[in-house]
């Protein structure tokens, strides 16, 4: 990958890897341009995406993390 990025940005795994977005999908509708930025996706393993999808909370703290800061 470009920025080097192979494994869960949380957990380090590497099962069933997909991109996370900072905000739902609805959001981007009028910002398609933003849907692949680097700071608007982290790429985490399938059970580090189901817990975020499903915690505001996390994702914030995710991205906090590991991205800048809106």
């Amino acid at each position: 990958m470009e920025k080097g990025i192979t494994r869960c940005e949380r957990c380090s795994g590497t099962f069933a890897m997909s991109f996370h977005h900072r905000h739902k999908r609805i959001w981007y509708v009028s910002r398609k341009e933003l849907l692949g930025d680097f700071n608007q996706v982290i790429l985490v393993c399938a059970e580090c995406h189901y817990k975020a999808e499903g915690s505001r909370e996390l994702t914030v703290l995710l991205f906090n993390k590991l991205r800048e800061k809106e």
